[in-house]
């Protein structure tokens, strides 16, 4: 008798979890829970986690006394950000909070806003269970390291991210164009390269064209706005490659795309629940013929205009390689996140082409309690590795640790700053 119990108990909470799961409303209430406990995680993992070189550049440009002489360092040519990541980076600077966090404050907000983005995308394209798998498969890959990094690659996908589901509703009100023209043009101010993401953009756009026979104007002005940010940084970035340019150690490099794409996550190490996906997909895959397989996918309503666009987010690293061969610009493998989003987009109208609504809500499931039990894991693990107040007094804002691995090179907290320091007053005292 207390077995039945059990077993009707238990199928009452898969059906409840699964009617959750699928419905709009319920799916996003699951989502925004997530996303806040992200947010504390992401928070708490930067406030143990040292800066490295390049983070250092932007705690000692973000710490000059005005935006003058932020841009007057940027013009001798010592970093290619652009100078609106440097006035968000300073008001960031000034909360009061450990530096370690407040600096990373912005890569954090980033990191949830790309999760956003791409399951409004997903949700409104597909379904909500698509869209909740679409957007953890982005919130568990390794793109989640660079939400505690105090460089800008984090906002350039998380703007990317919201563009592309504004961009989708383009034609549900006036409020659409100018959110799309805001997020993207906020993308290009906080990182020069994601004006090649609309490329990406007019793609699609010119599908919607050769599908309707005309030009949707209130998504080609947006589009063009946005490039705005890029024009007006455009003398320091060419300062900084006249400067930087001829020694620049990051030059375009075709090995650069083959070793992209494993940073998705495909990796075991970082979420089994994936692989499960694969197997469970070939699986339903096996059993449809030609025929129901096309029904799924009128069924479904496969847009081709999103199609495009995630298909050219996920080939971002080639459209990058391309535009810095030809203009000379610098190339690594952290410039290709926006390829992120393509993907995850992709994975989830995988799991609704192949999977079948139980099937995709289980996973939507094993996904959820695998990005919670993460980040519930990192959270209580790296809060205690947060040193005390002595240890700050004695070493300023730095944690003491005898060494951690910078880009391959082991460098101490303070040897870090000592060199960065160095090489900023070489160009301009501070």
């Amino acid at each position: 008798m207390s077995g039945n119990w059990f077993v009707r108990a238990g199928s009452f909470t898969r059906e409840a979890c699964e009617s959750t799961l699928q419905s709009p409303r319920g799916s996003l209430a699951v989502l925004a829970g997530l996303m806040g406990l992200s947010f504390v995680a992401r928070a708490v993992s930067a406030g143990a986690k040292p800066f490295w070189f390049d983070e250092l550049f932007t705690v000692l440009m973000a710490g000059l006394p005005s935006m003058a002489k932020v841009r007057e360092v940027l013009a001798a040519g010592a970093d290619a950000m652009p100078l609106f990541y440097y006035w968000l980076e300073k008001q960031a600077g000034t909360l009061p909070l450990d530096p370690h966090v407040a600096f990373r404050l912005p890569s954090v907000a980033g990191y949830v806003l790309a999760i956003a983005g791409v399951y409004f995308f997903v949700r409104r394209w597909l379904s909500p269970a698509a869209g909740l798998i679409a957007a953890l498969v982005l919130a568990l890959s390794p793109f989640r390291e660079y939400a505690i990094e105090a460089r800008p690659y984090a906002l350039m996908v998380g703007f990317i991210a919201l563009a592309a589901a504004f961009w989708q509703r383009i034609d549900d009100g006036r409020r659409y164009p100018l959110l799309l023209g805001a997020s993207l043009a906020l993308g290009v101010a906080s990182h020069h390269y994601t004006v090649v993401a609309l490329v990406c953009f007019g793609m699609a756009e010119l599908t919607v064209v050769w599908l309707r026979r005309r030009w949707r104007w209130r998504a080609w002005i947006p589009l063009a706005a946005a490039t705005a940010p890029f024009w007006l940084g455009l003398p320091l970035l060419l300062r900084f490659r006249q400067v930087a340019g001829p020694h620049y150690w990051a030059k375009p490099d075709w090995t650069g795309i083959t070793s992209t794409f494993p940073l998705s996550g495909l990796p075991l190490a970082y979420f089994v629940p994936w692989i499960l996906a694969i197997l469970v997909a070939l699986m339903e895959w096996s059993r449809l013929d030609s025929e129901s397989l096309s029904g799924s996918i009128t069924r479904h309503g496969m847009a081709l205009p999103e199609m495009v666009l995630s298909g050219s987010l996920l080939m971002f690293p080639v459209i990058l390689l391309l535009a810095t061969h030809a203009s000379g610009g610098g190339y690594t493998l952290r410039y290709n996140w926006p390829f992120i989003v393509g993907f995850a987009i992709l994975c989830g109208l995988a799991s609704q082409l192949y999977l079948r609504p139980r099937t995709a809500a289980l996973l939507a499931l094993a996904f959820v309690l695998s990005l919670f039990l993460r980040e519930a894991f990192e959270s209580v693990s790296n809060r205690a590795a947060i040193p005390g107040p002595s240890m700050y007094r004695r070493c300023g804002i730095w944690r003491k640790r005898r060494s951690h691995w910078s880009r391959g090179f082991p460098l101490s907290p303070p040897t870090c700053w000592n060199a960065c320091r160095c090489i900023i007053t070489a160009i301009h005292p501070l």
